[in-house]
């Protein structure tokens, strides 16, 4: 799984940037991608099956 040649279908930044320091979650075909735009190192791939299940538990523990 390797998103670096392609283009996200979205991208999304943080709405609690602190001096232009972000995480930055892009979604590609089968991938979602996870950066720190104050840093240099690679980001962070998970498969999208994998990125949904991990949104689905926070939803569920997430206080409303």
């Amino acid at each position: 799984m390797s998103t670096s040649s392609s283009t996200p279908e979205w991208m999304r930044r943080s709405s609690r940037c602190t001096d232009d320091h972000c995480v930055i979650v892009a979604k590609y075909a089968d991938a979602i991608e996870v950066s720190d735009s104050a840093s240099d190192g690679a980001p962070l791939e998970f498969p999208y099956t994998s990125w949904q299940t991990f949104m689905a538990s926070i939803r569920r523990q997430s206080p409303r």
